[in-house]
C-alpha cells in the first residue's frame, strides 16, 4: 500500500507540472512581451528533454534498480522546479527554460522507472489495470493544474478593481510562489522515499536483453505508436479551446471556452480511474480497439459537424485518450524481448510526439481551418487502432536491412 501511495503522489506531481506549462506560456508571453515563436520554446524545452534524457535513463538503470532511478529523478524535479523559481526571481526567460528542461528530465526519468516498477508490484494479469489506475493520478494533476495556475498566476495579471496590468509583477513574477512550493514538495517526497523503505523489485536479467533493440520491429513500432498516443492526447488538449470557441461551434470567448475545456481533462482523469476496474475482466487489446475506434468517430464528427454536437464530440475524446498510454505501455513491455528498463527509456523518448503532433495539427489549421484540422487526431487514432488488431508474432521478428 505504501508503494502505491508513493507512486500516486509522484504521478500527480508529474501531471501537475506538465499541464502547468499551458498556464506558464501565455503568462510569460504577456509580462515578458515575448513573441509566439519565442514562447513555444517552453514546449520545445520540455518535450526535448524526453527525447534527450529517456534513452540515457533507460540505459543507466537497465539492471532494474527502479527505486534508485526514481530517487535521482525526484532530485532532478526538485532542482528543475527551483530553477523556474529562480528564473522568476531574476526575471530571466533562459533560466526558466533551463529549469523546465531539468524538471522535464526528472519527470521523464520518473516515468522510465516508475511505470515498470508499477508493473512489477503485482501479477502480470492485472498489470494494465494497476498502471491505468495509478496513471489516473497523473490525469488528476492535469485537471488541478489549470485551476491552480489560473488562481496563482493568471489572476495576478490584472488588478481586481480597474483591470490594469500590475507593473510590480514585472520584476517579481508570481510564478515564484507555486514553483517554490512545487520544488519543496518534490524535495519532501524525495526525503520520504529515503526514510520510509519501499519494496524493491527486479527487472529482467542481463541474459534476457537484446543487444541491438532498435533492429527489432516491435521497438520501432512501439516508439511510433507511443509517440502518436501522447501526441493525440496533447494536441486535442491544445486545440479544443480554439475549436469550441469558433463561431460555427459554440461561439464562446476564450475564457468561457477554457472553463468548458476542463471537461476534456475530467474525462481523461475519469477514464483512467474507471478503466482500472474493467481492465481486470476485459482483454487490454479489446479495450484499446474500442477506445481508438470511438476516438476516430468523435474526431471526424468534430471535423465535419457544427454546433454543440461537435463540441460534445471533441470533449468526449478525453475518455478515448485516457487509457491509451497505460494500456499500450503494459502491452509493449509484455511482448518485447528487450530489457524493460531500456524499452521503457525508448518509450519515454517517444513522448516527443507530444511536441510534434500539435505542430502538425497547427500547420493543418493554418491551411484548412481549425475545424478540418481535427482530421489529424482521427489519423492518430487510426494508427492506434491498427496496432490493436495486428498479430504480435509478426512484429517480434528483427528488421532486416538489405
Amino acid at each position: 500500500m505504501r508503494a502505491y501511495l508513493f507512486i500516486a503522489v509522484v504521478f500527480f506531481l508529474c501531471g501537475l507540472c506538465t499541464v502547468l506549462n499551458t498556464i506558464l506560456a501565455p503568462y510569460l508571453r504577456h509580462v515578458m512581451q515575448l513573441s509566439y515563436a519565442s514562447i513555444t520554446l517552453i514546449y520545445v524545452s520540455f518535450y526535448l528533454a524526453y527525447f534527450v534524457c529517456a534513452p540515457f535513463a533507460g540505459y543507466l538503470f537497465r539492471n532494474g534498480n527502479y527505486l534508485l532511478g526514481i530517487r535521482i529523478a525526484l532530485l532532478l524535479c526538485t532542482f528543475g522546479s527551483y530553477g523556474v523559481f529562480l528564473g522568476g526571481t531574476f526575471y530571466s526567460f533562459p533560466l526558466i527554460l533551463m529549469g523546465l528542461f531539468v524538471n522535464a528530465c526528472g519527470i521523464c526519468t520518473l516515468q522510465v522507472n516508475a511505470n515498470p516498477y508499477v508493473l512489477h508490484l503485482g501479477s502480470q494479469e492485472t498489470a494494465s489495470s494497476r498502471l491505468s489506475f495509478l496513471q489516473g493520478f497523473f490525469a488528476f494533476g492535469t485537471v488541478i493544474a489549470p485551476f491552480l495556475g489560473a488562481w496563482l498566476i493568471l489572476s495576478t495579471l490584472y488588478h481586481p478593481e480597474d483591470g490594469s496590468l500590475l507593473e510590480e509583477f514585472l520584476n517579481i513574477l508570481p510564478i515564484q510562489k507555486p514553483y517554490y512550493a512545487i520544488s519543496m514538495t518534490w524535495g519532501l517526497v524525495f526525503f520520504l522515499s529515503e526514510f520510509f523503505p519501499l519494496p524493491q523489485v527486479e527487472g529482467l536479467s542481463e541474459n534476457q536483453k537484446h543487444h541491438q533493440p532498435l533492429k527489432l520491429g516491435i521497438v520501432s513500432l512501439s516508439m511510433l505508436v507511443i509517440a502518436v498516443a501522447v501526441g493525440v492526447e496533447v494536441t486535442i488538449g491544445n486545440y479544443v479551446i480554439p475549436l469550441i470557441s469558433d463561431q460555427s461551434i459554440l461561439n464562446l470567448n476564450m475564457d468561457s471556452a477554457g472553463q468548458l475545456a476542463v471537461i476534456y481533462w475530467l474525462g481523461f482523469m475519469l477514464g483512467r480511474f474507471l478503466s482500472a476496474s474493467f481492465l481486470k475482466e476485459v482483454d487490454s487489446r479489446v479495450v484499446l480497439y474500442f477506445h481508438a475506434g470511438a476516438g476516430i468517430v468523435l474526431s471526424l464528427v468534430a471535423s465535419f459537424v457544427t454546433g454543440w454536437i461537435a463540441a460534445v464530440s471533441i470533449l468526449a475524446t478525453g475518455l478515448c485518450v485516457s487509457i491509451l498510454f497505460p494500456v499500450l505501455f503494459a502491452l509493449i513491455l509484455e511482448e518485447c524481448p528487450v530489457s524493460q528498463m531500456r524499452m521503457s527509456g525508448y518509450l519515454m523518448m517517444a513522448n516527443v510526439g507530444g511536441g510534434l503532433i500539435p505542430v502538425l495539427q497547427g500547420m493543418s489549421a493554418d491551411l484548412m481551418g481549425i475545424h478540418l484540422s481535427f482530421i489529424i487526431p482521427a489519423l492518430c487514432f487510426s494508427v492506434i487502432l491498427a496496432f490493436s488488431v495486428r498479430r504480435p508474432k509478426l512484429i517480434l521478428q528483427p528488421i532486416r536491412y538489405e
